[in-house]
């Protein structure tokens, strides 16, 4: 389904994509409400970055931490990893996927106007998505 709402890169799309995983993100609290005695549901949201080391090393603690706690039921990055208007190579997205996966929750990526539309060519930025 998502691969033909994301075959292009207009704002339109950019909505249905968020609209989507906003419901998805709904879907998944509803059915997978955490504790199950208080009927919270916690999970951990970050976004924009990391840009520098600085921030990497934070992402490294706050995923380190959670772990240590084991109380999120899943994790989602809401985008922008790399700053406006600049482009990264294919290098720089493993890095953060690698920090990422070193989560023991299950996690999700909203890619970011940063990491497609505000690509020079967003077709060829959503390949790495892809």
């Amino acid at each position: 389904m998502f691969s033909r709402i994301i075959s292009s890169s207009s704002v339109a799309t950019t909505t249905h994509v968020t609209s989507g995983l906003a419901l998805f993100f709904c879907l998944y609290a509803f059915c997978c409400a955490g504790n199950d005695s208080t009927g919270e549901l916690k999970f951990l949201a970050v976004g924009c970055g990391p840009y520098k080391q600085m921030e990497q090393a934070w992402l490294e603690d706050c995923i380190a931490l959670e772990n240590s706690r084991d109380q999120g039921e899943f994790f989602v990055h809401l985008g922008d990893l790399i700053p406006g208007g600049k482009s990264a190579p294919p290098s720089y997205y493993e890095k953060i996927a690698l920090t990422l996966r070193r989560s023991e929750m299950p996690g999700f990526i909203v890619p970011g106007d940063n990491e497609w539309n505000d690509q020079v060519d967003p077709d060829n930025a959503w390949e790495v998505w892809s």
